[in-house]
């Protein structure tokens, strides 16, 4: 009894006759919108890079039954990815039909089968035999379905047929297979004992230590590493959990405001931390007989009287990965070197862009401290400034929360310390980088490095790092200049102030590219809408307005009208920006070809405490629909984004 493991490609795949199921005891489908948009980034990153190969991990299956040149298997695990895969393939088809469906028995029958779920089941075994889209009651398979149409509609189709031929032949996942003999018990034994793989930020953290040959600094570099690698927690919460040290004797309210708290300085991090380990170390030791009666003492602890309390236990989750957040560092570390930059940001290639770019053989210890010390203030930096996922009354939203220092005295005359963090009044600079995060690749984000060196150079106040955020999104996010945004990030990473070539909106908005418009320009006017004011906001509606999650775009004239509807365009006005808007998948399925007023009444009686979207705020302030409300529309849209461009010019 054996088990074998091999790499395969989908086209092997196809032309082998494997079949897959879900078997029962499996769950279904749990991918969110994230980690659908994370695959699909990174494969069609590696379709632009060509890439020979490219590995998606591996699964595990186990043989069911074998008829002539076909073999059907159990997918025991990694069947999200599986899935994932052939939800591409339903969707884009083209050169990924191979791995979509296979003759078996007379007839066609897809590579993947779902028995947990027979009427899923048998939607997609209907779209193999009638090529019709499938009506799937499955949320999360439904809006992974929707997030790779929306990848289709952004793509040409002789690109879309490329990138499928590349999926198709450099796709490649490890295969092993277990013997149908094989208990299923121990199957998961296996499984489940395989442990936690080394991470490769935890790889990259040995090789960079293993430079500095003094093991007390070694220790201290080792801890302000660790201290920002857990990304989902604030980092002076992490560096008190794994040192012990106060770390409030680092922090003030007056300097807060300025920047320049000692908290943001890794020289003076790292100097609490000497004097800290010092301390302890320099503490007599004690027998065992005293320990046992009870004469230990707790080790010395900076500032005496002093007890340490974090208050603000929400749930917070950051926008980046720790790997991310290393290549945004290292592209600020070479740009302070004069030395060329990186081609790419990839969670992948961490290690490879370091061994390229940093850990040369000229790596001295000094170099490591250095960049470990940078790590740490780019990490304070963008905590203290960044937004995050903070979890409220059950739902997650973007907001950036400040640190503040209080003290209480008690009876027994020890003063308690608390460090809690709250919401920050400065709506605009947190509501501007939540349209960044929607609108840009979230396995890059490149406009964070400019940022990040810009107030980590600066620290002048969140005032001047707003006006930089609206300069950087306009300069890298509006303009005509083609270079990739790695290129043009760059451009702003060498000099703050530099300019590109702004686009004009009539050229941009004017065309009829109906579902082929980039997301980013409506994630773009909402915020100007918001910024201006220009949708009449009332202050309770500024106050709860929020970026969310949208990927479909609704005509708010429908493509296929009902005879009732009286509110409709002409096909020349159909799907020109006046009659478009950007909604979520839920949202788009349930306006459908609703007529005008429906749809408005809708959005009417959703809308009345919080308003989720403010172009449609602007359109259904209508009665009636029509191509000349929405051409007039669209002109006032396009006024508005050219008036923003122009103010934010001559404010530089």
């Amino acid at each position: 009894m054996t088990i074998q493991s091999h790499a395969i490609t989908l086209r092997q795949i196809a032309e082998q006759g494997m079949f897959f199921r879900i078997p029962v005891f499996q769950r279904l489908y749990v991918w969110s919108d994230e980690q659908v948009c994370t695959l699909l980034e990174d494969l069609w990153a590696a379709y632009e890079e060509r890439r020979p190969i490219v590995y998606l991990g591996g699964i595990l299956v186990m043989p069911r039954h074998q008829k002539g040149s076909t073999v059907e298997y159990d997918l025991i695990d990694g069947q999200q990815r599986f899935t994932t895969l052939w939800l591409l393939a339903l969707t884009l088809g083209q050169n990924l039909r191979p791995f979509l469906a296979g003759e078996h028995e007379g007839g066609l029958r897809p590579r993947l089968g779902f028995p947990i779920r027979p009427d899923i089941d048998k939607a997609f075994r209907a779209i193999c035999a009638s090529g019709q889209a499938p009506s799937v009651e499955h949320d999360k398979i439904d809006n992974a379905l929707g997030i790779i149409e929306e990848f289709r509609n952004r793509h040409e189709n002789a690109e879309l047929a490329a990138f499928s031929e590349y999926v198709l032949n450099s796709l490649t996942v490890v295969m092993t297979q277990f013997p149908a003999t094989m208990d299923l018990n121990k199957v998961f034994e296996v499984v489940n004992n395989r442990g936690a793989q080394l991470q490769h930020h935890e790889i990259l953290k040995a090789r960079l230590l293993q430079h500095i040959d003094n093991s007390a600094e070694r220790e201290r570099h080792a801890a302000l590493w660790e201290a920002c690698a857990y990304m989902d927690d604030y980092v002076e919460r992490n560096l008190h959990r794994i040192t012990r040290l106060d770390v409030h004797h680092l922090f003030s309210n007056a300097d807060a405001k300025r920047d320049d708290e000692q908290l943001a300085w890794s020289s003076r991090v790292l100097q609490a931390m000497r004097d800290e380990f010092s301390a302890t170390r320099a503490a007599p030791p004690l027998a065992l007989s005293e320990i046992l009666a009870g004469k230990a003492a707790a080790p010395p602890k900076l500032g005496g009287e002093h007890l340490e309390i974090f208050q603000g236990t929400r749930k917070v989750r950051s926008i980046i990965s720790f790997s991310m957040l290393l290549q945004h560092a290292l592209r600020i570390w070479l740009h302070e070197q004069g030395e060329a930059d990186i081609p790419r940001i990839s969670d992948k290639d961490l290690l490879s862009l370091f061994d390229t770019h940093f850990l040369k053989p000229s790596c001295a210890g000094s170099k490591v401290r250095k960049f470990i010390a940078l790590v740490w203030e780019v990490r304070y930096c963008f905590d203290k400034h960044v937004i995050k996922w903070v979890e409220v009354d059950g739902d997650e939203h973007h907001l950036i929360h400040n640190m503040h220092k209080r003290q209480s005295p008690a009876a027994s005359g020890k003063v308690y310390t608390t460090l809690f963090r709250e919401e920050s009044s400065d709506h605009e600079f947190a509501l501007l980088q939540s349209m960044l995060y929607h609108s840009q690749q979230i396995t890059t984000h490149y406009w964070l490095t400019p940022l990040l060196a810009y107030i980590r150079a600066n620290r002048t106040g969140r005032a001047s790092y707003l006006r930089q955020l609206k300069h950087l999104d306009n300069h890298l996010l509006c303009t005509s200049d083609s270079r990739p945004l790695i290129e043009r990030s760059h451009v702003l990473l060498n000099d703050d102030v530099a300019t590109l070539p702004l686009l004009d909106p009539d050229m941009v908005l004017g065309a009829a590219l109906g579902l082929k418009f980039a997301h980013y320009w409506f994630y773009k006017l909402e915020f100007v809408l918001w910024s201006t004011n220009a949708a009449q906001l009332n202050n309770q509606q500024r106050a709860q307005f929020r970026m969310t999650a949208k990927s479909s775009i609704e005509h708010i004239s429908p493509q296929t009208a009902q005879d009732v509807d009286l509110d409709t365009v002409s096909d020349q006005v159909l799907d020109t920006f006046g009659n478009l808007a950007l909604v979520s998948r839920g949202i788009n399925s349930e306006y459908g070809n609703k007529p005008f007023n429906e749809k408005r009444q809708h959005f009417h009686n959703r809308n009345r405490e919080r308003v989720d979207s403010l172009k449609m705020k602007l359109i259904y302030a209508h009665k009636q629909w029509g191509d000349a409300q929405a051409a007039q529309h669209q002109q006032n849209m396009i006024d508005v984004l050219a008036g923003y461009l122009a103010s934010q010019t001559a404010c530089r």
